[in-house]
């Protein structure tokens, strides 16, 4: 409702106060230009008039004047000054009462109720402000009389914003100052006076021209030229008064204007000439003043927009943004990392997958070389899931992480059957087939992931000459990849390296270190 509303009231704005200032652009405009013709008019009128009289005091110069002559010509005079001072105020009165019934016609508008919720918050402020002082221990007289005087000011000042005018054409002139009404009376009053003095004046100087006329007729006739001149110049200065009234009259209806402009739609002010261009004639009406007023009345009611609400709005919906973008990113490198995580894991499944497949393949081949026969093989073993419910006494007392590794173990089971036996179980096994079959898995690991170096430290100690024999012909066919430091007793083993380390001790009780190349000792014995 509240975005319709304001898209009506856009819409009303642009073209109400765009044909408001399109006539008050106009009337200005024309307006001027009747004050500067009416001028122009009166300044020529004027210098002709000088002119006539310049001439006509050279005339008087010239020959004899009658001292009655004298005597109307200088009332005459006086007379026209009195006029003169006495039409500069009443144009000046006129010019007032303009102004002031021009911002009388000027619409009445209602206080905005931020504007009023403001005011009535600040009033408080200064209530409590008072309270304070008076509660206060010493009590400070002038600060005292200082705040009750802003109160009052205050007070006032919102009661006459808050208060509507009564609209009632016929008794605009009552807006209008009593003192300058009366004074504008008594000037009219006097300026009436000072015509028919005037008039009466040009009659006797008529008739006195008259009885004169044969002997000063070229005088008499400049006389009644200039008189003609002076009434006409006195017609086009009442137009110019005129115009400079009703020219004061539409610059207070602009100032009122921009006014309201500058209140309710401060946007527009840099742009009225766009405004004008864009006027929609058939959403005005004679109510369209009224139309706006309601509209804004119901945007009020709504609710109003605190100018912080809408700032405070503004930087949490940036920081919004920011935030959503940054969580978009995050979880685009989430699903990203948990496309490389499950990737990953697949791939070391696969490879985990292949390689126990291979060491269980060199198991079973190593086995049957050591057993001459018989069958062994690995088997992953699986954890069953464990029970998650916990004591409540208990469930502090666990380590998490221990109860993750332990459902997360994998183990592996051997079995092993060696020829002639049906067992499969390794505990089953003597203790020379159990040390036969470790052997067979160590050789299964170096065959499928060979090291650079291994040390065996007496792995042959348990087994015989036969089959300490079996495990040096295995050791020598892994010897392509894998460099063997053996320590072993047994003779077997022994006849199957290339290079023999002994350590032995003397009657003196230190140890020595020998070395023997077999490959050379082979050669030797050939020669």
């Amino acid at each position: 409702e509240r975005e319709r509303l304001e898209t009506e009231l856009k819409i009303l704005e642009r073209s109400f106060y765009g044909h408001g200032w399109q006539e008050i652009s106009q009337g200005l405009e024309a307006t001027q230009l009747k004050v500067k013709q009416a001028k122009i008019e009166e300044a020529k009128l004027e210098a002709d008039a000088k002119k006539l009289e310049t001439d006509l005091v050279a005339l008087e110069k010239a020959g004899p004047v009658s001292e009655q002559f004298r005597v109307l010509r200088k009332a005459l005079d006086e007379l026209m000054g009195k006029r003169t001072e006495l039409r500069e105020r009443q144009m000046k009165l006129e010019t007032q009462a303009a102004v002031a019934a021009a911002r009388a016609e000027q619409p009445w508008t209602p206080l905005p109720l931020s504007k009023i919720i403001a005011s009535v918050d600040t009033i408080r402020e200064k209530h409590e402000a008072l309270d304070r002082l008076l509660a206060a221990a010493t009590l400070d007289v002038e600060a005292l009389k200082k705040l009750v005087t802003e109160l009052k000011l205050m007070s006032s000042k919102l009661v006459t914003q808050l208060q509507q005018p009564a609209a009632e054409p016929a008794k605009k002139d009552e807006k209008i100052d009593p003192v300058l009404k009366k004074e504008a009376l008594e000037i009219a009053q006097a300026l009436s006076q000072l015509a028919d003095q005037m008039s009466e004046a040009q009659k006797k100087m008529e008739t006195w021209n008259q009885e004169e006329a044969g002997e000063r007729k070229h005088i008499f006739a400049l006389q009644h030229e200039l008189n003609q001149k002076r009434q006409t110049a006195q017609a086009a200065e009442r137009r110019a008064s005129d115009a400079s009234i009703e020219l004061a009259r539409f610059e207070t209806r602009r100032e009122g204007f921009l006014n309201d402009l500058r209140q309710h739609a401060p946007a527009f002010e840099q742009g009225l000439d766009v405004l004008v261009k864009e006027i929609n004639a058939s959403i005005l009406s004679e109510d369209a003043s009224a139309r706006l007023q309601k509209l804004r009345s119901q945007l009020e009611w709504i609710g109003g927009i605190d100018p912080e609400t809408e700032k405070e709005f503004k930087e949490t919906q940036t920081r919004y943004e920011f935030l959503a973008a940054q969580t978009k990113d995050l979880r685009e490198s989430l699903e990203g990392l948990a496309l490389v995580v499950q990737e990953l894991d697949a791939t070391i499944g696969e490879r985990s997958e292949k390689a126990f497949r291979k060491l269980d393949h060199e198991f079973g081949i190593f086995f049957k070389k050591l057993f001459n026969g018989g069958e062994a093989k690995l088997i992953e073993l699986v954890p069953e899931p464990k029970d998650k419910e916990v004591d409540e006494e208990q469930e502090g007392e666990i380590d998490e992480d221990e109860e993750e590794m332990a459902q997360g173990f994998s183990g592996i089971e051997i079995q092993a059957t060696p020829p002639g036996k049906r067992f499969k179980a390794i505990a089953l096994l003597s203790g020379g087939e159990r040390a036969l079959t470790s052997i067979a898995l160590i050789c299964a690991i170096m065959a499928t992931n060979p090291s650079p170096f291994v040390v065996l430290d007496e792995v042959d100690a348990a087994l015989d000459e036969s089959n300490s024999r079996k495990f040096a012909e295995i050791i020598n066919s892994l010897a392509d990849q894998t460099q063997f430091i053996v320590i072993s007793h047994n003779r077997a083993t022994m006849a199957q390296a290339n290079v023999l380390y002994g350590v032995t001790m003397g009657d003196d009780g230190v140890s020595q270190l020998l070395s023997v190349k077999l490959e050379d000792v082979e050669k030797l014995r050939q020669k």
